[in-house]
């Protein structure tokens, strides 16, 4: 399912009318305002597995293509995922790096926040807005108000590209008709939700 936030659509701060459309025009201005372009192209790494999860690399190697037709010449470094966190934790991961994450309580502090507040374990970026953005939500009481504020972070973050979100992974459920299985909305078979139809 294609994502455009960090939140997927069952998180509590999921928000549907954030969108970043897939627009390659405004990617060669935007490039060329920086003096980028098919002529004189941007070259960086960018970093990710291989069968870690479903065609990862594949997905990395389509980005890249498309990415080349803009002015962007990046090459593909494959690493182990234990070496992510390796390279996370001493903060030294290439310009670009395909990661996947998981959020099984759907609160934004565990998607959105590990990820994107640089003294996080889990997050390099250090980008000074988001990081002031996400500061006061940690301790912030009302609910209402800390989800409105991470939606306006999640908004914050699409609207300067600082992370692309593609896809949520969905796992299929193929049975016999004999079974009746009721899907958790996680997308995981659990076994006690299978019964004889």
């Amino acid at each position: 399912m294609p994502i455009d936030t960090l939140q997927t659509p069952d998180y509590v701060a999921y928000d549907p009318s954030i969108e970043v459309p897939y627009d390659p025009e405004l990617a060669k201005s935007l490039l060329a305002e920086s003096g980028y372009g098919p002529d004189n192209p941007v070259r960086f790494t960018i970093q990710t597995t291989r069968g870690f999860k479903p065609k990862d690399y594949e997905m990395i190697q389509a980005i890249v293509g498309l990415w080349r037709r803009v002015g962007i010449e990046a090459e593909i470094e494959v690493y182990e995922i234990a070496k992510h966190f390796e390279l996370r934790a001493a903060d030294q991961l290439a310009p670009a790096a395909f990661y996947n994450w998981g959020n099984s309580v759907g609160d934004p502090t565990t998607s959105t926040g590990f990820a994107m507040f640089g003294p996080s374990p889990h997050s390099v970026w250090d980008g000074e807005d988001t990081f002031n953005m996400i500061l006061p939500l940690w301790g912030e009481a009302d609910e209402d108000k800390r989800i409105a504020g991470w939606k306006e972070v999640d908004r914050h973050i699409a609207e300067n590209a600082e992370v692309i979100p593609l896809l949520q992974y969905v796992q299929p459920i193929l049975h016999s008709a004999a079974v009746k299985v009721t899907p958790h909305r996680s997308g995981a078979l659990l076994p006690h939700l299978m019964t004889r139809a």
